[in-house]
Formats: structure tokens, sequence, C-alpha cells
């Protein structure tokens, strides 16, 4: 349960004791009873909670009402198969478990209010106190309940609980006998009115509404449970582990459930929870059961491998079919777990029992192998943490099934094993140095002895407590986007509970577990077993640098953290995964990043502040969004009023991140090693992205992030290219106009020349021409390497360019502006940078001629407030010239406004291409760091325009 969630439910109670409270204070027809005095206030306010919580608190524990709520409510929304996590910190069990605590703090205040009420009306000559006590319907049925209340708090305490299994569950079924007094609870009416009416809640009523709905589910829990089922077969395990295999056509259960089993032969009343280890492609369902209690020992004496049975050598089928009980099961119960194949890496973490939840899934994941169905999993790490070394026989049983064993010799899987007991040093004879003759651990290991880590103090956790049922979903799921790691997530497994476990006796398990190693017929490996606790920080970082060194690069690979385990790991475990996903870009290691989270903390606005507030009362951002890393808000109770609209930002947010992190990675940019000059017969397709990248043969982009990448680069020479080449993917009437047409024609006569034939009829040396390109206005294009805008050069072998960059930002890439004027050749290119404005370079650069030049402005910001002057004095320039002009914008809105600038400007011109969407935009979304819910595309939109010119005609036509 998230601290929110529990912050919510104890605000309710306070405004329902309060509103008690003041219901009673406030009340003239109850004066005469109010001369108790405050007392009366505090015991009817906390009544007032208790009616409420003791018919809530039944809701909670209806496991198969809310499996069927939570599947028609994902029908409903078409989200999919909706299921509850059932033992969990996020499940209806911790819900009860806190609304449990919440009916102690206000039954101890009703008690204790009504003592002294009772004292005061005695000392008001209304009857001893002593009446009050035991004499009244009110007092007897109150010391019943509370009575019964102190027996259920005291067994269902976790010590108790985990001694005495049967105890707490027996005991906790007397709630239905506090139900039945809770309901005659107000029957004898201690308070009235002054002309003596009865003033009570009315509780009664939700109380039987409540119970007959938990009656209703019990009722229906026990007719499908009621089914006998004859066990297929049952497999004794070295270990003492037992597999029980059976068919039951009318369940249907997905990796990582668990189901509540019952043998009459044993206990008709005692049910027990345990995972499914087998696959739902499975023909049989099958449970494994270690013998760790008085119940689950009876079972292995009734198939006659019970703990007192001779140790056995290897696995042992119980052929003899009367040994096989009649069984009943009830479920299948909690969330499935197949996330595992949603992730390119997962690690898998369980503790003591909590790793038998794994089982079912590997071997789900063994079976969608054979299928070849498709999966983005890479690698599993598994991680078994447990302080006897007497578990690792049962370990080695739960997992040496054929079908899990291949995924371990096929390498997908990797094992690690951890013992936490001090024991354990001496007891596991596999993993000790030849060198030194001590114990080696692993560097990612803990040693025993107190031990000071770089990460402050840690909280010594062990499977104790895992051990004795308490497998806790922790957190809900993390998915943030990362800083320079993988995208880490804590997808924490809720595990049924299990029996207490028996103390270590012997060794000779571990023993005869590294004799089985020697022979070749374990999982295990000596190198894989550890002495001390895991620093899992370690593992975290190792796993996120080797993905920063991959080609994939950190912001692909998803890094998924299933745990199944005790309370104190998995709070560890949180901390760690969002360390190590560095979600908030203020957290980045770049410090250009870092850099670029503060100015937008200090300068950006917030959207809701932007919406619903004045300009002088709209605060920054100072809120990061948990999911995408971005400052968004002002605080996170705008964040919260905001998290609908800002889905689709997110998801934008988000991109740009792991992008820019990506970038910056380190890693070998493989999209970025470009194709060098192509066969002049090799024909270059335009049509989009993808066909220009294949046909140029560039290295093949195996994902979206590589494609934006590139695209972001290439997006300036590209959309040059496109439009003057004679392969270009703008057509007549559709994107051209005529005289659109005619200056390409023109330009084309002269990038693509043709071929001088010498005297001797053979091929000679193809003429070449030179272009001038002039990009004014220029920003982040003059920053680009020459050898980007060799792509273009490839794209007209033929022909020398002349870039101009003109503009006060036109800078050199990697020089800073020493100079006004500088030019930089590279093979057939010449670069030409200019700082200063258009109208001085005009007259330098002329004369223009429409076959040879050529105007780009790329998002000029026509229209835009800050820019709109200082391009009024160039545009006329421009048209005079008669050469073509082409323009881009960011979104369709900037390319609109440009086009109406113009157009109300009243110049003589015409339209060489319609306003449109530009074919080789970049894929990249650029973020407005004063707005970060506006982003745009780089060169979204293309237009084109000349200035007029008139035909020359005879005086008689």
């Amino acid at each position: 349960m998230s601290t929110v969630a529990k912050g919510l439910i104890s605000v309710c109670h306070v405004i329902v004791f309060y509103c008690g409270f003041q219901l009673q204070r406030n009340d003239k027809e109850l004066s005469d009873i109010n001369t108790i005095g405050f007392s009366i206030y505090c015991s009817r306010g906390a009544a007032l909670c208790l009616a409420f919580d003791m018919a809530l608190i039944i809701l909670p524990v209806c496991r198969k009402l809310l499996a069927y709520i939570s599947r028609i409510a994902f029908a409903l929304l078409h989200l999919g198969q909706g299921t509850i996590s059932e033992g969990s910190n996020s499940s209806p069990t911790s819900y009860h478990k806190y609304l449990a605590y919440h009916v102690l703090a206000f039954l101890i205040i009703h008690v204790l209010g009504h003592c002294v009420n009772f004292y005061r009306l005695e000392q008001l000559d209304r009857g001893p106190a002593i009446s009050y006590h035991f004499g009244t319907w009110a007092g007897v049925t109150g010391y019943w309940m509370l009575l019964l209340l102190s027996v259920m708090y005291i067994t269902a305490h976790k010590r108790i609980r985990k001694r005495n299994y049967e105890a707490f569950w027996y005991t906790h079924h007397l709630a239905l006998l506090v139900m039945v007094f809770f309901a005659f609870h107000g029957y004898g009416c201690f308070v009235k009115t002054n002309d003596g009416q009865c003033r009570g809640y009315g509780s009664w009523k939700y109380i039987v509404l409540a119970s007959l709905i938990y009656l209703a589910e019990r009722t229906l829990r026990a007719l499908e449970s009621s089914q006998l089922i004859t066990l297929s077969s049952a497999v004794a395990h070295p270990g003492g582990a037992i597999e029980l295999n059976f068919k039951h056509p009318s369940i249907h259960y997905r990796p990582g459930q668990h189901v509540y089993l019952n043998i009459p032969q044993l206990s008709q009343y005692e049910w027990h929870p345990f995972t499914i280890t087998s696959s739902p492609i499975e023909q049989f369902i099958s449970l494994d059961i270690r013998q760790d209690g008085d119940w689950t020992g009876q079972l292995g004496q009734l198939l006659g491998y019970g703990p007192e049975t001779p140790r056995l050598e290897q696995t042992q089928i119980v052929r003899d079919r009367l040994l096989l009980p009649i069984i009943r099961i009830d479920g299948p119960y909690g969330g499935p777990k197949e996330d595992v194949l949603n992730f390119d890496h997962a690690i898998l973490i369980g503790t003591g029992n909590g790793i038998t939840t794994f089982s079912g899934i590997l071997r789900h994941i063994w079976f969608r192998h054979q299928e070849t169905q498709s999966s983005r999993l890479k690698t599993l790490d598994l991680y078994w943490v447990s302080r006897d070394p007497n578990k690792l026989e049962w370990f080695q049983s739960l997992f040496s099934m054929e079908k899990t064993m291949e995924l371990f010799r096929t390498g997908l899987i990797r094992i690690h094993i951890y013992f936490t007991s001090s024991d354990s040093v001496h007891q596991v004879p596999i993993k000790r140095s030849s060198s030194s003759g001590g114990i080696r651990f692993h560097p990612g290991a803990r040693p025993l002895m107190p031990l000071q880590t770089e990460f402050g103090a840690q909280e010594r956790y062990s499977e104790d407590d895992d051990d004795q049922g308490e497998h806790e979903e922790l957190l809900s799921p993390l998915e943030r986007p990362v800083g320079s790691g993988s995208l880490i997530s804590l997808m924490p497994i809720p595990s049924p509970s299990s029996s207490p476990h028996t103390e270590l006796t012997n060794t000779s398990a571990i023993t005869r577990s590294a004799e089985n190693l020697e022979q070749g017929d374990s999982i295990i490996d000596p190198s894989n077993v550890y002495h001390g606790r895991p620093n899992f920080a370690y593992v975290f970082e190792a796993m996120s640098d080797k993905l920063l060194r991959d080609q994939e690069g950190p912001g692909q690979a998803r890094v998924g953290v299933f745990y199944c385990g005790s309370p104190s790991l998995g709070r560890t475990l949180a901390q760690e995964c969002r360390r190590c996903s560095r979600s908030g870009i203020n957290k980045s290691p770049l410090p250009a990043i870092r850099d670029k989270a503060e100015w937008i903390a200090n300068h950006g606005t917030c959207a809701v502040c932007k919406t619903n507030a004045p300009k002088e009362k709209s605060k920054p951002p100072k809120y990061e969004c948990p999911d995408c890393g971005y400052p968004t808000h002002c605080s996170e109770e705008h964040y919260e009023m905001d998290k609908e609209h800002h889905k689709h930002t997110c998801r934008v947010l988000r991109e740009v991140n792991e992008d820019e992190h990506d970038l910056r990675s380190g890693r070998r940019m493989k999209e970025f090693e470009f194709p060098g000059a192509q066969h002049r017969d090799e024909a270059i397709n335009l049509s989009n992205w993808d066909t220009f990248l294949y046909t140029r043969g560039f290295l093949s982009m195996n994902s979206e992030r590589s494609m934006r990448h590139v695209s972001h680069v290439l997006t300036y020479p590209l959309t040059i290219g496109s439009i003057l080449h004679q392969s270009s993917p703008y057509r007549l009437g559709k994107d051209l106009t005529v005289e659109g047409l005619k200056s390409l024609a023109a330009l084309r006569h002269t990038l693509h020349p043709t071929v001088i034939l010498g005297s001797n009829q053979e091929l000679g040396t193809p003429r070449t021409n030179t272009v001038r390109i002039f990009c004014l206005g220029a920003r982040a294009e003059s920053r680009l390497p020459p050898h980007i805008y060799m792509q273009l050069a490839y794209l007209f072998p033929n022909t020398a360019f002349q870039i101009h960059f003109v503009g006060p930002d036109a800078i050199p890439p990697n020089k800073k502006p020493k100079e006004s004027h500088q030019h930089i050749h590279y093979e057939q290119l010449t670069f030409v940078y200019d700082s200063s404005r258009y109208e001085a370079y005009h007259a330098e650069a002329g004369p223009f001629n429409p076959y040879y030049d050529v105007f780009f402005l790329f998002s000029p910001g026509l229209a835009h407030p800050s820019t709109k002057e200082m391009w009024k004095p160039t545009i006329p320039l421009l048209l005079d010239t008669k050469c073509a002009i082409f323009g881009t914008g960011f979104d369709e809105e900037d390319v609109m406004s440009d086009i109406h600038e113009i157009e109300s400007a009243g110049y003589e011109m015409d339209w060489l291409m319609k306003p449109r969407e530009n074919v080789f935009r970049s894929l990249k979304h650029e973020i407005n760091m004063t707005d970060v819910r506006q982003s745009a595309l780089c060169n979204w939109g293309i237009w084109g325009i000349r200035g007029r010119r008139y035909d020359v005609r005879a005086a008689d036509q």
C-alpha cells in the first residue's frame, strides 16, 4: 500500500471521527447526556468510525468476489484480464490489515471514553458505573466483542501467526460472532434524546449487509472448491520436497499465481496456499510443497516420504496410487507475472521459500521458446537469498526439471545463490578460495561481518519473515526514464503463506549437492554460490554500466526487477532501483542535462498555473514528473490534478529524455556510420526515410531511437536534396505548382549535367557546375559537421556546392565565432559562414541566377514577434532575385503563420510548393524549455515561393 493511500485512509478516519464528535456535541436534543462532557463526544466519534470500519474490513478478504469484480471492470475498460495480487502490500489484504489498525485505535478510544462516561454518570447520581458495564445490553455485548477481538489481535500477531498458523486461522473466524454482537450492540440504546428517543447510527444495517456479502462469497468459494480431485501423480524429490500433479479443466491460471489446497484426509477445514509451479501451456497443474511444518510433514508421511524417511538419493515417483489423497482446490489467486517477458533483461530475486514463485515463470518461458513465441527477453538473472544451507538441495529439485534445465544450459538464465548465515561459511564446501584457503566472496556480496558501505547504513535483512509467509509486494511498479543507465523497474511479487520452517539440523544436504555438482547433475555451479549478503547496489550498477557499453544503448534496453520476499530487502531494492533509474534529469550524471533541468525549473511554467492563474502568480515547475523525469509542475498537488492531460506530454518528454542520454552515453553510435559515395548507376529512392536509407546503403536501423538520431542530423541536407533531386517525392499538381516545376527544372539542369562526349564518341568527363545554397537565419544547420552535408553531395556527384550560412547565429561546428566571415572547404563542398544580416550580405553575394542559386529558410519564424521585424527587409530582396525560396516550420501552426505573414504583406510572388508535411522532417521531438508541454519536430512542414515573373509577348497577342 502506498504512503498516499495510507494517508488518505487515515485522513478519512479523522474526518469521520470529527463529524461524529461534532454531531454529538452540537445536537441540542442530546443536551441531557452531553452533561457528561468531552468523553461522550470522543466515544461517539470513535463509534462512528467503528461503524464504517467493521463493515468495510470484511470486504477486502472476499477474494473470489474481488477477482470477479476486477475481471469485469478490466473487461469493460478493455484493459485485458484484471487480477488482484493477494498478500501484497498493494493488495486487498494490506487494506484489511491497515483498517484493523484503525479499528484497534478507535476501539481503545471508544472503550476508554465509555469508562469515563460510566464514571461520570455515577457522579451525576444516574446509577452505579458497574451496572452500565455489566448490566446493560451495550455493556455486555461490548465486553464480549472486546474479548473476542483481543484473541483475534493476539493470534494475528506476526510471531504467533508464524509459530501457529492454525490458531490464527481458527480464531480469526470469531469475526462472525463479533459481527453478531456488533449488530446488537446498540439495541440497549445508551444514547437517548432528552425526551427518551434512541439516537443511534443505525450501524447494524451496514454490518448485516457486509456480513451477507461475506457469507455469500464464502458460500460461492465453498461450492466452487467442493469438487474432489484425484491426483495424477506425486513425486518425492531429494531435500524433502513433494510435487503434486493433477488435472482440473475448470482452472485457468497464469504464471505466478497460486491456489489454496485442502486435503480432507489430513483436515477438512485447513486450506494452505501454494504457488503453481507449472506453465498454463502444460496439461497438468503442479504444486511443489516443501516439508516445513506439521501439515506438510503429515502430507509427506501420507505419501510414504515423511521427514523420518531416509534421505532420497534421487527423485521417486509414488507408484502406489492408493496412497494418493483426494484434494480440493480453491483459486487461482494473485497477479500473473508474465511481465518478465516484456523486458530485455529480467532480475528475479527471491528470499527463502519466496523463490518458489519463479519456478512456474521459468517453465512458462521454456514453453514460449519451444513454441517460438516472440518475446524481448534476452537474459534472466535468478537470485536466491537464504540463511539455511539445507535448502540448497530443495532449490535444486525445484529448478532441476528438464524444461528449466535447458534454459540454464542455453545461458538465457544465470543463477546466483547467497547464504546469509554465518554458519553457512563453514557448512557450504563449494565456494572457497584456492589461493588463500579462506572463503571467497563475490564482489557483489557483502561479507557477514559488520561492514560500512558507500551507500550508508543498510538495513539488515534475512528471509526469516519470508519463510513464515511474509511475502509482500512492497511498492507499485516503477517505470522511470533513465539517466545514464537502463530502465530498471521494481515489480514485487506476492507469494502465498507457508508453514513455519524447521531448524537447521545437519549439513549433509550441502555436501550431497556438492557431490552432484561434480557429477554434472546439478543446475548449481560452485562459482555461483556466495557467502554473505548480496550487494544489489553493485549488481544494478554493473547492469547499468554494461548496457551503457552495449550497442543497444541504455535508453532502449529495459530491466525488470521482480521480487518476492521479506519487506526489509524489498525496501532496499526499491531504493536501489530508483537510484539506478535516475528518473529526474536534475540527477542526471551529465552536466549539460542537469543544467537544462535547472533552467526549466527556474524559468519554465507550471501547466496548471499557466491555465488557471494570472501570469504574475504562476510558479516555476519545481516538481519532476516521476515518469518522464522533467520538471513539469510547481507541486505534486498540481501534478496529480493534471495527470490525465499530462499523459501524452509525458510520453514525449520521456522519449526526449532517453534520446538525450543515449546520445551522450559514450556507446559506439553505429547509426552515425554513414556510407560514402555511391556508384552512379545505382538508383536512389527518396520516397521516405526508410527507402532512402536502404537504397543508400545505410546500416540497418534496429530501433526507432536510432532512426530518430539519424533523422535529426540528416533532416537539413535531405530536405534540400529531396526538393532539388530529379527523383524528388514531390510531384506536380499534388505538391508542386507549374511555376515550381519550372524553377526546379532550371536547378536540376545544373544539378544533373549531361555527359559530354569526346571526339572518339567515348564517354568523357562529366561537366562540373557549382550550385549555391543560401541558408538564411542559420542556427542549428550551421553547426552540423561537414561530413553530414556530404550526404547531400553524394546525391549529386557531378556538382560542386557552395553552402552559405547567413545570420547572427551562423557559427561553424566546434568553433567559436572569431570572425564574421569564414570559409571551410570539404571535398566538393565549400561552406561560407557569415554572421551579418542578409540585407548587408545581399550585394556581396549577387548577382543571382535561378539556374544556380536557391534559398532555404529553416524554421525562420517570419510571424514570430521576436523575429518578425528582422525579416521584413529580407523578403523583398529574396523575391527580387527570382530564385526559388523554400521554407520550413516546426508544425502546422508555425507553417501557416509564416504563410499568412507573407501573403498579408502583398508581395508579388508565385507559389512553387503548397504548404505540406516534409517527407524528411526530423523524427526527434524538440521541447519548448519555457513550457515543456509544447514540442515540435524540426522541419515538420515545407513550402516554396519565388518572385513573380512576367511573360513577354508580342503586341498583337
